[in-house]
């Protein structure tokens, strides 16, 4: 869990500034990615190649994602520095949870009428913490 407390603050601070401002400040996303390097440096759970390629991946997936419309630029910077504190397994299904739970948050703020579009990083945030949590509880072997 100490791994997983600097991502779990900076999705709150990320989730905070969406909500508010819609946007995620680029300094933010730098911090995390410094402290994801620091953490694969000190004993992480995958190495930095690896992190790299999937890096990669994550970054044209969003970059195509971000082309059609459907996540904003910020929204793909949030993703690739979760990518970078967590291994594989673990980050996809936390992007599964964050897709299910994104249709909540949207269908939330349809509800409310808001006309300021989605802050997205709440549900990245929300899909991160079920997946921690199902993992701490067992019910995904971490």
């Amino acid at each position: 869990m100490s791994h997983f407390l600097p991502l779990l603050i900076l999705l709150l601070l990320a989730s905070i500034s969406d909500i508010t401002t819609r946007t995620i400040p680029n300094t933010l996303i730098v911090l995390g990615m410094i402290l994801a390097v620091f953490n694969i440096l000190w004993g992480g759970t995958m190495s930095m190649l690896d992190m790299l390629k999937i890096l990669v991946v994550v970054g044209w997936v969003g970059f195509l994602l971000f082309k059609i419309g459907w996540l904003g630029a910020g929204d793909i910077k949030l993703i690739m520095m979760i990518e970078m504190f967590l291994p594989l397994n673990d980050f996809l299904l936390a992007m599964l949870y964050t897709m299910v739970l994104g249709g909540v948050v949207s269908l939330g703020y349809k509800y409310l009428k808001s006309d300021h579009g989605v802050p997205y990083a709440l549900a990245i945030t929300l899909g991160v913490l079920c997946q921690r949590l199902l993992m701490d509880q067992g019910v995904f072997p971490g």
